[in-house]
């Protein structure tokens, strides 16, 4: 089994920012860039990206044959079957009768008060483990590096870790050695965490073509999307605000589904802030009540695949220069610990 070796450096936190030139030059990430190439087509590379306004990153212009490509905009045409055969499908369903891939996504985010949890992604872990329904978490590296006692919590729980980039920025966007460090990155400071690569990710917004598919699958990882018909998403981060009658909304929306007995699903929900977790918090104690047909389950058990990747147990790290705000990693490895053992006391 091979040793998994760590970057000497990680991304800024903040999720406006690209990754920048220096880390995606890294070795890090130049080395799984080689692999890309020597596994992924020419022409597939050369799939022009698309264009966004940086305040509507959801609602990118696909400048290439959307057909073609297979592009699955957020609220579009959605292609989940890449016309190309070395392409793997999105996954998108779940293959049981009643089954429910339950999906939050953009954590972990956290919100102490008084000592407790309160409405943030450990919260809804709590109220999972309530009802001991596991659920895949598709967590953002940027989010990860700032609160890593939460995936540990969430992994040690028997909960699925899986990735969402570093930075949340439109993939059909970025360029090829963009994407690989956004998912490079991601992947390791949850290796770091939990000692295993996912086997599975999440495009931001949905956002993907046959470019990222690809790109993904030679780097050992298939696309996880959600169920659009019947419509799957909770609408939780398209409300006009935060107001009750919003979360009133997506409760109700969300609720809907517990009494539709039919063929399995994934969902789209979110623990990114007090407002979508609290959504994710009332709509477990209305399934709780609800006798529903339904089986919430995480993806890698709805489609019957492991959740992750083997990896040597003992990472190499080097350290190095990192950028302002974010630790290396031999400091960052004591930084986890501290904020584990705060977690396990407070």
């Amino acid at each position: 089994m091979s040793q998994y070796v760590l970057p000497p450096a990680f991304p800024s936190i903040d999720q406006l920012q690209f990754i920048t030139p220096a880390l995606i030059q890294a070795p890090f990430v130049q080395d799984a860039w080689k692999t890309v190439q020597q596994l992924v087509d020419p022409q597939v590379l050369a799939i022009a990206p698309s264009t966004y306004v940086p305040l509507r990153p959801a609602n990118p212009v696909y400048n290439a044959d959307p057909v073609a490509n297979c592009y699955w905009p957020a609220g579009t045409t959605r292609c989940v079957q890449p016309s190309n055969p070395k392409i793997q499908p999105d996954i998108y369903v779940c293959s049981g009768q009643n089954q429910w891939g339950l999906t939050y996504d953009d954590g972990p985010y956290s919100n102490i008060v008084n000592g407790q949890h309160v409405d943030d992604s450990t919260a809804v872990q709590q109220a999972l483990d309530q009802q001991n329904i596991k659920a895949t978490f598709f967590v953002v590296g940027s989010n990860v590096i700032q609160h890593p006692e939460v995936v540990k919590q969430h992994y040690d729980s028997g909960h699925q870790i899986a990735l969402h980039t570093w930075t949340h920025h439109p993939m059909t966007s970025l360029t090829n050695e963009q994407i690989v460090a956004e998912i490079k990155y991601n992947e390791a400071i949850v290796y770091q965490i939990i000692g295993k690569i996912p086997r599975f990710f999440r495009p931001p917004y949905g956002d993907i073509d046959d470019r990222v598919r690809a790109i993904a699958q030679a780097l050992g990882y298939q696309a996880v999307l959600w169920t659009s018909v019947p419509p799957r998403d909770s609408g939780d981060t398209a409300q006009p605000d935060q107001s009750i009658q919003s979360v009133n909304n997506v409760v109700g929306n969300v609720t809907a589904w517990f009494s539709q007995s039919g063929p399995g699903f994934i969902s789209l929900q979110h623990d990114i802030n007090n407002f979508t977790s609290r959504i994710d918090l009332l709509t477990l104690a209305n399934f709780a009540t609800s006798q529903s047909p339904l089986k919430p389950m995480p993806i890698g058990t709805c489609i019957n695949q492991p959740f992750y990747r083997e990896a040597g147990s003992n990472p190499q790290t080097t350290l190095a220069s990192v950028p302002t705000g974010v630790p290396s990693n031999g400091a960052y490895q004591v930084f986890t610990w501290l904020c584990l053992f705060i977690a396990l006391f407070n």
